[in-house]
């Protein structure tokens, strides 16, 4: 069963116990409450989706209390931030809920990932399906634009359209999407069955363009979504913006981090290497050693099938705090207690006042250290 589909299935069995895959089937039969309490009770565990979560009562009122041997799996795709758009749930109400986590954080029992990176030697150990060629067609260099972005949540929570619109003071930034002037396409989540290598509007960007703007919708820890994975079939440089490890998930030297540069530093950043070709290069190079790979969503049901095989996932464990392991650890370096997830621009504001006071010290130090040899050769 491929992802998309899958979850899909995840969600089928919504509170209501109307069975239905979207708004497409939602006159299907229902399943009456017997029938979903015996499938519940014959399942080696149970996947409660967190965005269609209601309420823990409305969870216990359908489902029965748990069988203490039986992993009640945390299932989410999204950061906390979106998750709890729909329902609005107080996550203090699911303390002692949940015994295992299905997430994109490292720390998750079955971690979900839309993608990942594997050298040419361990590619061919995977399926072929899983693994496709670069594409490598591309305009002239000299004819390239210089950066895109592709946004239609515009609604986001790390101020990747703020930071994208302080840089177009200095570059040119050609913006698609709900979010933008420029339209190509539909929007592209990872339950949408496309391929990436395949996409017109991706093969646009790779081709015509030198840098394509990863900007995540949220700044959490390990939050990197399928917006990254989809452009790295196609030569173009990356710019992420996000809170996740990208030197983990990466090549070396394959992308721009964006956080570690003021809106006006990244373009002066972005028109150096599109002046000078053959650095640009060498953001390219990692391409003749790995492969990327958007099945990382597909992977997880291959995960997911391991821990059930394990006898170590149905040990006692329960998330007695379940806001702190979702919220507060998901956001530990970028999210107020009292005010919630701070602001890229605010943060970069901050980050690089510090860095502006430090080198001001490090001046200050400078002279007062070649005043005092001055001193002492006087002496």
């Amino acid at each position: 069963m491929e992802y998309g589909n899958w979850v899909q299935s995840v969600r089928a069995v919504n509170p209501e116990g109307r069975v239905g895959k979207g708004k497409q089937n939602r006159t299907r039969d229902k399943v009456t409450e017997c029938d979903l309490r015996d499938k519940v009770s014959q399942a080696d565990a149970v996947l409660i989706h967190i965005r269609s979560l209601q309420s823990r009562d409305v969870v216990l009122e359908h489902l029965g209390q748990r069988n203490t041997s039986q992993p009640w799996v945390m299932f989410e795709v999204e950061s906390e931030l979106l998750a709890n758009s729909v329902h609005h749930v107080n996550y203090s109400t699911l303390n002692g809920f949940f015994n295992r986590t299905m997430y994109y954080r490292r720390d998750a029992d079955i971690v979900l990932q839309h993608g990942f990176i594997i050298n040419n030697s361990d590619a061919s150990l995977l399926p072929p399906s899983w693994i496709e060629p670069h594409i490598i067609t591309q305009a002239n260099f000299s004819e390239r634009k210089l950066a895109v972005a592709f946004v239609s949540n515009c609604k986001d929570n790390s101020g990747r359209l703020d930071y994208i619109k302080a840089l177009k003071k200095f570059i040119n930034v050609d913006l698609y999407g709900k979010c933008g002037d420029l339209k190509c396409g539909s929007s592209r989540y990872p339950t949408h069955r496309h391929r990436p290598s395949t996409d017109p509007c991706l093969s646009n960007a790779g081709a015509k363009y030198l840098f394509y703007m990863a900007f995540e919708n949220a700044l959490c820890e390990d939050y990197v979504t399928e917006k990254l994975y989809n452009i790295l079939y196609f030569p173009v440089v990356p710019v992420v913006l996000g809170a996740a490890n990208y030197t983990e998930l990466l090549p070396p030297h394959s992308f721009i981090d964006a956080t570690l540069f003021t809106p006006e530093q990244l373009a002066r950043r972005l028109t150096y290497l599109a002046q000078h070709p053959q650095e640009y290069a060498e953001y390219l190079s990692w391409r003749k050693h790995y492969r990327p790979s958007t099945v990382g969503a597909n992977r997880v049901l291959c995960h997911l099938c391991v821990r059930l095989h394990d006898p170590d996932f149905y040990t006692h464990n329960v998330i007695n705090d379940f806001r702190h392991w979702f919220v507060l650890k998901s956001n530990s370096d970028l999210y107020d207690p009292e005010f919630g997830p701070l602001h890229v621009i605010a943060v970069l504001a901050v980050v690089h006042k510090g860095l502006q006071l430090q080198q001001e010290f490090e001046h200050e130090e400078k002279e007062e250290l070649e005043r005092e040899e001055k001193l002492h050769h006087m002496h």
